[in-house]
């Protein structure tokens, strides 16, 4: 590639568009190869002719902006990226054009990742207003990430109701770019079931959105890997029967979800609804033969802890205060467990 850039820059110029499309791929190649200083440098270069030729609002423009954002973030220079997105923002401004709503997307996703959330609602909140003002609801994908990101804003600010709609108008949008079987709806689907299970909703349309989406995201070859998002189809699975009143059921969706996943706060979820299946069961069993699987759920929740403090630190404090693992605090192996953990944070870094 290098050779062919020498040879633009000498035919065509520095300025000429095919010349940065070149740069624009050297760029991408030394970001995969987490060269990031060395990416950044290149993908200025490709913003600088952007600039040149006025081109900030064109729609092809979010090809650079992105990458350059993630590179940027990957080195934590967030300043330095938060004012490249809102030069692209201004640039839109300044000519009035349907793809602003598409760089205020960007940003709003820029501001989840880093923390801001009480900006990132606004922002999307605008994009989505734009992009309602189109004639047709846009299938484009900033768009479709717009309505999924808001819904998930919305929910986090407890409109869980007006989420669930957003997020069930995005699905058949989803479904006509993406199709119907990829791993595109079934995060749309996921979505649309988490967001109803916020609302304590236990219908049948949860779970069949649940188990179409276990069946998209479950590989059908033995040695492919399944993505991260089947664990929280499982642990949402988990919930619509711990919910029904289904502690078996939902256990056993547990389970499935703990053999997938190392990350921590995933464990630690399904240490929760363990905990929870063994007191729900609890509750409803007396016979001392339906003891024992009330004991057994505890213990895996127990064991699912052990798991979640291998893959980072847990705060013993607020795991002894979290009502799911209150029917734990008289257990011999939770105790030592939080005295572990107090043991661990009591100890100086090394």
């Amino acid at each position: 590639m290098r050779a062919s850039l020498d040879l633009a820059r000498k035919l065509l110029g520095e300025r000429h568009l095919y010349t940065t499309v070149i740069l624009y791929q050297i760029a991408l190649t030394q970001a995969q190869q987490n060269q990031n200083e060395e990416s950044e440098t290149t993908f200025q270069e490709c913003l600088d002719v952007v600039r040149a030729h006025g081109m900030l609002p064109h729609p092809q423009t979010a090809t650079v902006m992105e990458p350059l954002v993630a590179v940027l973030c990957r080195q934590q220079k967030y300043s330095q990226a938060e004012a490249i997105l809102q030069e692209w923002i201004a640039g839109h401004r300044d000519r009035p054009g349907p793809f602003l709503a598409d760089a205020l997307t960007v940003y709003g996703n820029f501001l989840f990742s880093t923390g801001k959330y009480d900006r990132e609602t606004p922002v999307l909140q605008e994009a989505m207003a734009l992009y309602r003002k189109e004639a047709r609801p846009p299938r484009r994908q900033s768009a479709l990430n717009c309505r999924r990101d808001l819904a998930w804003a919305w929910s986090r600010g407890g409109r869980h109701a007006e989420a669930e709609r957003l997020a069930a108008e995005n699905l058949p949008l989803v479904r006509e770019r993406c199709g119907g079987s990829g791993e595109a709806a079934a995060v749309a689907l996921n979505q649309v079931a988490a967001l109803q299970l916020r609302q304590r909703k236990v219908d049948a349309d949860v779970e069949s959105s649940l188990v179409e989406a276990r069946s998209i995201l479950t590989p059908k070859l033995p040695f492919v890997s399944p993505p991260p998002l089947l664990t929280d189809v499982h642990l949402n699975l988990s919930t619509l029967y711990r919910l029904r009143g289904q502690a078996i059921k939902a256990a056993a969706s547990a389970r499935s979800a703990r053999g997938l996943t190392k990350d921590h706060d995933k464990l630690l979820a399904a240490a929760r609804e363990f905990a929870w299946c063994s007191s729900d069961l609890s509750r409803a069993w007396a016979t001392a033969g339906q003891s024992e699987e009330i004991r057994r759920l505890a213990d895996e929740a127990v064991r699912t802890l052990r798991l979640a403090t291998e893959k980072g630190i847990l705060d013993p404090r607020s795991l002894e205060k979290e009502n799911a693992f209150q029917p734990l605090r008289q257990r011999e192996d939770f105790q030592q467990l939080l005295r572990a953990l107090r043991e661990r944070q009591a100890k100086p870094p090394a």
